[in-house]
């Protein structure tokens, strides 16, 4: 009967480890994937707003909005009609 105990005991132990062990690798791969993500190159904001002005200037017209894209910025500018025309809004991608 003692023997029987130590058998079971030592079963439910050993799972307890490997399913502690796979608990380790599922938390060790989040955190690597976590790191990698937040490494990942990306425009901030001042960089984003700089670069949307340059472009409106060149373009002769005005930021109408600006989003970060990963490390390019996504800019949406309103450029005023010639000649009697109506105002248009192009978007355009320029890196930040």
């Amino acid at each position: 009967m003692n023997g029987w105990r130590i058998f079971v005991l030592s079963f439910i132990f050993s799972s307890a480890r490997n399913c502690y062990q796979r608990r380790m690798k599922n938390v060790a791969a989040l955190t690597i994937l976590i790191a990698l993500a937040m490494s990942a190159p990306v425009a901030n904001a001042a960089d984003c707003s700089q670069a949307a002005a340059n472009a409106a200037s060149s373009m002769g017209g005005e930021v109408l909005s600006v989003k970060a894209k990963g490390d390019q910025c996504v800019v949406k500018i309103r450029i005023p009609g010639k000649n009697g025309e109506p105002p248009r809004v192009e978007t355009t991608t320029v890196s930040g």
